[in-house]
Order: structure tokens, then sequence, then C-alpha cells
């Protein structure tokens, strides 16, 4: 008699259970339902346009306090890599962002996403603290650059033809609406700090860039340690042309 009993106390128990996870799933708070919607177009002039994601879009949450302003035009930019996951669908991409900054905000105790722009797969731009905004990326650094991340890790494998597309885009129009520099300055943050990011793949793109700059480290820059071994200032290998 007492065992009827108990099963029938485990099986509601159970069900008890299975009912409090259905309504998390169903009336938990989706950040990312915007993330549906087709992402914005920017036009660049004599360019073309890209993708683009506003905070709304992605589903941010408001910043803690107020941001502080960054002198435009601006005259570095940084780029680096997330070092996650990378992304493929548009509402994946949201679900990265949306988690990046919950890190940044709850662990870090930043005041909000640390990086200014972040760019998925398929070269959608997701705004993080925008332009003309300080960001939290690269100690140092913050106060004279705009930090833009390409999500996903960028060790072994550089990010696809959409996404170094978008970077092109987004970078000709902050110099077009004179929020970057014309002869702004590119650096991968593994010039600037002991990290591995953007990830050797990355690097040696960016090497290839117009407005990338070799850095001589000055001497009395301090640093936490040194840099990754794949970033020191070489030249981009040489490529034979054909004949």
């Amino acid at each position: 008699t007492q065992a009827p009993k108990f099963n029938r106390f485990v099986i509601f128990i159970v069900l008890c259970f299975v009912l409090l996870l259905l309504g998390l799933l169903v009336f938990k708070p989706n950040q990312t339902s915007k993330c549906a919607e087709k992402a914005e177009l920017k036009i660049n002039m004599d360019s073309g346009m890209f993708r683009y994601k506003s905070r709304e879009g992605w589903g941010a949450r408001p910043r803690v306090d107020d941001p502080i302003q960054l002198k435009t035009p601006t005259q570095y930019v940084i780029i680096m890599h997330t070092a996650g996951l990378d992304c493929v669908e548009m509402i994946d991409c949201c679900q990265s962002v949306v988690e990046i900054q919950n890190l940044h905000m709850d662990k870090n105790r930043w005041s909000d996403i640390g990086y200014n722009f972040l760019i998925g797969s398929y070269g959608v731009v997701y705004e993080g603290r925008g332009w003309g905004v300080e960001g939290a990326h690269t100690k140092s650094w913050n106060k004279k650059s705009v930090g833009i991340a390409f999500i996903g890790d960028f060790r072994l494998r550089k990010p696809d033809d959409k996404a170094l597309q978008a970077l092109e885009e987004i970078l000709h129009y902050g110099v077009v609406n004179k929020l970057l520099m014309a002869n702004y300055t590119m650096y991968g943050q593994c010039q600037l700090r002991p990290f591995m990011s953007p990830g050797e793949k990355l690097y040696n793109e960016l090497m290839t860039w117009p407005h990338w700059q070799y850095r001589d480290v000055p001497q009395n820059e301090e640093l936490d340690g040194d840099r990754a071994a794949y970033c020191f200032d070489r030249k981009p290998p040489m490529v034979a042309k054909p004949t």
C-alpha cells in the first residue's frame, strides 16, 4: 500500500517539475524576439550598403549610467574577436550578443557591453555602444578608439567574406559621416594588449588592409605580459603574382 502512494507522489513531483520548466520557457522574456525581423540596411555613399541591427533590434539591456562621449572623428580602430562560438543564423547572433552583454554587465560589472560594434557571419553589424561613445574593450585605448569585435574564434580561420565586407562598409560609413578620421589607424587588439584576440588568421588578414599599421611598443608602456606569439608586427606574407 505504501509503494503505490510513493509512486503517485513521485509522479506528481515530476509533473510539477515539467510544468515549471514549460512555464519558464513560455513566459521567459524573449530579449531576441525582434531578431526575427529583417536587419536594417545602412547605405554608404559611393560604396554600397550593409545590414545593421540596432540595440533595440537585438534586445539590448539599457546601460546603467550615462555614456562617456568619445571624441569624433576618432583616430583609432581596434579589431578583436569574442573568442566564443561563431553564429550563423541572425537569431543565434542576437543571442550571442545578449549573452556577451550579460557577461560584461553582470560579471565584469561594466555599465554596458564593452564593444562599440560586433560583426556576425553573413555580414550583419550589431550595434554595441555605437559611435561617439567610449567603450570598455582595450585598456588605455578606450578613450581614443572604436572597438569592433567579430563574433567567434579566429585563431585557426578568418571570418567569411561577408563579415569582412561588413567591416569595410561600417568603417567607410564612419569616415563618410565624420565619425572616423579619413586617415584612421587600425590595430589588432593583440598589438595593444597581451591577448590572443583577434586571432592569428584574422590578424593576418588585417595586415593586408590599407589602414593597418605597424606598432613599436614604447619602452614605458605597461603590459601585463608578452604579446601573443603570432602578433609581432611583421610584413604580411608575400603573394607571388601570376606570370
